[in-house]
């Protein structure tokens, strides 16, 4: 008695499947390389800034005045906010065993 061994046969509906499945495929790959090497984002266009932005320079500069350096007020303010203190932590290099 002879076994025979066939192998099965895809149906057409299934190649039409798998080649829609590739060709989704394909389309979303050249879509993303497209969207991220190739298309220059919208960018917002050249506004023109307020004329009292570009004095900032000179506000950074300003020194108050005396009689608001003397006010009993604004020598009663404490700043709130601890100082950050950089202190040596931990090996200089990392990879010398201890």
């Amino acid at each position: 008695m002879a076994i025979v061994v066939e192998e099965e046969r895809k149906s057409s509906a299934g190649g039409l499947i798998t080649f829609l499945m590739w060709a989704v495929i394909f389309v979303i790959v050249v879509a993303t390389v497209y969207y991220v090497f190739f298309k220059k984002p919208d960018t917002i266009p050249n506004l023109v800034t307020p004329a009292n932005f570009k004095n900032t320079q000179r506000l950074s500069q300003i020194t108050l005045p005396s009689d608001v350096l003397d006010q009993p007020a604004f020598k009663n303010l404490r700043p709130y906010v601890t100082p950050v203190f950089s202190s040596n932590v931990g090996k200089t290099d990392p990879f010398i065993p201890f």
